[in-house]
């Protein structure tokens, strides 16, 4: 263990690589960045900013630092984790990188298809599935899990690569489409979406919040704008061993994105989702006094102790929901507006984030969301697929 706490943060998005120097140091890290983005600024919180120009530059800067100088290390999207993952990088390396416990546990990382297998043979209720490694096969297991049914892309995120179908119209022209296969097929199951993403340690969980989604955008699927927070004091029954069992099961040893689908009277949820990578809403238990930095920090501050025995702190005096939104995810008018009292939750924001937010990336977002669904589907998967890469590498650059 290092004498002066330290954390490396690695990515490629800058939304989430300005807002999480900032938890970590509250948590008495030292920080380091590294990323790809001209959109990540320099903070008083970072200590020393790697800008690389691709993942593969990225991959040969890893094999070169020392990484047992950080206490820490987090990547923040799944395109680093998957860079990683099938990087020539040692295995011991990769275990240092990967917020994972051992590499059998990386089998799931970006995976839909593996997660919903993981979640069934450890007992957590996940919606009933199968996969579909062709076109031929699509209809007949769709039938056979029957409608109303979720179709999702294996490595997918951010709600794009999520199809929902209700009849057998919707499924022929999903059929129709240059869909990226294998795929998995969920049963649709009704629930308020919940998250309860956190931070674990070994596959111990040492902190979560507990939020529904109110509102999304680009449907349903997409990213929340919207949350309800909720103490600790209103968990139902039953959320910590089931969080308990996942942290386990995945191996999980970082920040996680943990989603699931919660029954009206709370005594059923359905695991949809566990990435493990925070979130831009990674920083907001803050608000409703369950802060993430706390109990990180207390969580290091113990040496030469059994940590497996921490509890997760609780909150003594109940606190009321509080609804709240996230900036970034606001278009500029509402902003300006104070829309859902958005002033009083920007903490850590500043002028150069939120201009690069309202006047760069999200009028790209909307360009490419309408440009995509227009052309796509005319387009061959293979032309489809190099336009799209070609793209995503120049994109990320700039955002």
């Amino acid at each position: 263990m290092p004498n002066t706490r330290c954390a490396l943060v690695i990515g490629t998005q800058a939304q989430l690589l300005n807002l999480l120097p900032n938890l970590l140091s509250r948590a008495g890290f030292t920080v380091d960045l590294m990323s790809n983005s001209f959109g990540v600024m320099r903070q008083k919180s970072i200590r020393h900013l790697l800008i690389f120009k691709n993942l593969s530059e990225m991959i040969d800067a890893l094999s070169k630092i020392d990484l047992q100088n950080y206490s820490l290390i987090t990547c923040g999207d799944d395109d680093t984790l998957t860079a990683i993952k099938i990087s020539n990088l040692s295995e011991e390396k990769k275990m240092q990188l990967l917020p994972i416990v051992a590499m059998t546990d990386a089998n799931h990382l970006h995976s839909k298809i593996s997660l919903s297998q993981i979640l069934t043979s450890n007992g957590i209720s996940t919606p009933k599935f199968d996969i579909v490694c062709s076109s031929v096969e699509l209809k007949d297991k769709v039938i056979k899990i029957g409608f109303p049914v979720m179709i999702k892309i294996d490595q997918s995120s951010g709600g794009f690569g999520v199809y929902s179908c209700e009849n057998t119209d919707q499924l022929d022209h999903l059929c129709n489409q240059n869909l990226t296969y294998p795929l998995l097929v969920q049963k649709k199951v009704d629930g308020n979406i919940v998250d309860l993403s956190g931070f674990y340690q070994h596959g111990h969980l040492i902190h979560f919040t507990y939020s529904e989604f109110e509102k999304c955008t680009r449907g349903p699927y997409g990213p929340s704008v919207l949350r309800t927070y909720y103490d600790s004091a209103d968990l139902p029954y039953g959320i910590l061993s089931e969080l308990d069992t996942i942290g386990k099961a995945l191996g999980i040893n970082g920040f996680t994105n943990i989603t699931c689908l919660m029954s009206p009277d709370k005594e059923q949820r359905n695991y949809i989702e566990v990435d493990l990578r925070p979130t831009i809403w990674c920083d907001y238990g803050k608000y409703i006094g369950n802060d993430p930095a706390v109990a990180i920090k207390a969580y290091f501050d113990i040496a030469n102790a059994d940590k497996s025995e921490i509890q997760v702190p609780f909150n003594r005096e109940q606190k009321p929901p509080l609804q709240i939104a996230h900036y970034l995810r606001l278009n500029f008018f509402e902003l300006l507006f104070n829309r859902y009292g958005i002033w009083k939750y920007m903490e850590g924001a500043n002028l150069a984030i939120c201009a690069h937010q309202y006047f760069l990336r999200q009028p790209i977002n909307e360009a490419e969301f309408w440009i995509a669904r227009a052309i796509k589907t005319r387009l061959s998967p293979y032309i489809w697929n190099i336009i799209r890469n070609f793209y995503l590498k120049h994109k990320s650059r700039i955002l």
